[in-house]
């Protein structure tokens, strides 16, 4: 066995020396000593996943793959034996990006553009009522129609209790889907009943069945919200996760902006929004499925096809596959329990960093325009609100109480645990939802449009939030800290 493993480390020259109390990490110049225990123990725990799985066609590169996630400074010296070893220079670096990035990132932007749809699109009637024949005309992101309710009640709720249990409803469906499912099987789902929503709205009238496609519409953009966030940081590699997911947010944004102004015709809405369902349905049968979750329910084959389809090189896709093996091993994966010590991030950092704070305040600043844009079409719609009294309400008090929200959030999440400020957050949702209630009921229309201003500046936060969480909850490689070697 010792000569065996001596023949296959011929020549890597990686910081193996340990100090009395040192551990598997620390680094010095020298050849490896596979007699030193510590080494030796990385070694038999790489072949006890390869026995456990049957990957011995892939041995050498799970060793490799199990070398560097101990020692991640050592890539480029760990590729060069590999191209040694591999008959001198059968490269292990696939031309161009790796196949399986775009479409898993493509199907992320299209299940962002789908929601973004699904909350603006409607009949074409709802947008131009005629209000001159005595027919009231409220409407939220959801439940558009004219013959509405006039008791307060029943605008409580249709307006803010029905898109609230249809938003957990959906965050149930995901949960399961996801977790049984896999994340594939998650992605078809919600776009199979996102296209029975965009035909529900684009055929039918009467207010009882737009009602009941909204629940169908907010179902679906909440499995979709919820499997992009765990998705994009499931197949994420760890040093290129955060400008991913901020390329992806920065998008989202953008395609939320453009998507705000594509009302009319209607014919041209649905056409737009069935299609961007129907991408998402076609992606959700070529993207590679999560290999995090594939690894949690023994497919670990099926995995590893899906990290070298997602990573670089073998060896990186050897490495996140030893990686979720190590952390499956020693932590509750379904419940985000890690039992090893790890130090978490601030999201006060966005305020230090400058990369992530101009992300930050690019996405504000686009949130913030569609709503200055939706309101500028309601108050063409009402014509009863002067523009100054708009953008005192909805606009400038607004935009101060982002950055406030922004930096309550950021003492939350550096003093409280994540769910708290989550809840946090969600409360100060739902308050906002109760206050357009209240508003419209009353047919205070400024207060109304400030309550809803209110809720969009909670939901953005709430998303770059949950962002940090999941990606905490579900990690590949945990900001460069892993556990001790053989515990």
């Amino acid at each position: 066995m010792m000569a065996s493993l001596s023949r296959s480390y011929p020549a890597i020259e990686l910081d193996y020396t340990l100090g009395g109390d040192s551990d598997v990490t620390s680094l010095s110049s020298g050849d490896i000593d596979l007699t030193r225990p510590e080494i030796l123990q990385i070694v038999l725990e790489a072949d006890e996943f390869v026995t456990k799985y049957d990957l011995a066609d892939i041995r050498e590169i799970i060793r490799k793959g199990a070398l560097l996630f101990y020692h991640p400074h050592n890539l480029a010296q760990i590729e060069e034996e590999m191209g040694y070893l591999e008959n001198q220079g059968n490269s292990i670096k696939g031309p161009g990006k790796p196949p399986g990035s775009s479409v898993s990132i493509a199907i992320c932007y299209a299940a962002m553009f789908l929601c973004d749809f699904l909350g603006s699109s409607a009949p074409i009637e709802v947008f131009y009522p005629r209000l001159d024949e005595g027919q009231p005309y409220l409407g939220s992101e959801g439940l558009w129609f004219w013959e509405y309710p006039k008791g307060f009640w029943e605008t409580v709720l249709l307006y803010s209790l029905a898109p609230l249990v249809s938003a957990l409803l959906g965050f149930w469906l995901s949960l399961s889907l996801n977790r049984y499912w896999g994340r594939r099987r998650a992605f078809s789902v919600a776009a199979a009943l996102a296209l029975v929503a965009i035909f529900d709205r684009f055929l039918c009238h009467d207010w009882e069945y737009l009602a009941i496609a909204d629940i169908f519409a907010r179902v679906a953009t909440t499995m979709l919200n919820c499997t992009s966030f765990l998705y994009i940081a499931e197949i994420s590699e760890a040093s290129r996760r955060s400008s991913t997911v901020a390329k992806w947010y920065f998008g989202s944004s953008l395609l939320s902006m453009v998507a705000q102004f594509i009302y009319d015709p209607a014919l041209l809405s649905f056409i737009i929004s069935t299609l961007a369902a129907c991408v998402v349905l076609g992606l959700s049968i070529q993207i590679p499925d999560s290999p995090y979750w594939l690894t949690l329910n023994g497919k670990v084959h099926e995995a590893h096809e899906s990290l070298r389809s997602l990573r670089d090189t073998e060896i990186i896709a050897a490495r996140d596959l030893y990686q979720i093996y190590i952390l499956d091993g020693q932590s509750d994966l379904r419940n985000g329990n890690l039992t090893w010590p790890k130090p978490l991030p601030r999201l006060s950092e966005l305020f230090t960093n400058r990369r992530p704070r101009v992300v930050l305040m690019t996405a504000i600043s686009l949130t913030l325009s569609r709503i200055f844009s939706d309101i500028h079409l309601r108050s063409m719609v009402f014509g009863q609100i002067e523009l100054p009294d708009l953008a005192f309400h909805s606009i400038i008090i607004p935009h101060i109480g982002g950055y406030c929200v922004v930096f309550l959030a950021a003492l939350m999440f550096d003093r409280l645990e994540r769910r708290r400020t989550l809840i946090s957050l969600y409360c100060g949702m739902v308050i906002s939802l109760l206050g357009q209630s209240l508003a419209s009921s009353h047919r205070e229309e400024a207060l109304s449009l400030f309550s809803r201003s209110c809720f969009f500046i909670f939901h953005p936060v709430s998303e770059l939030v949950l962002v940090v969480y999941i990606s905490e909850v579900f990690p590949l490689y945990y900001r460069g800290k892993v556990p001790p070697a053989g515990k």
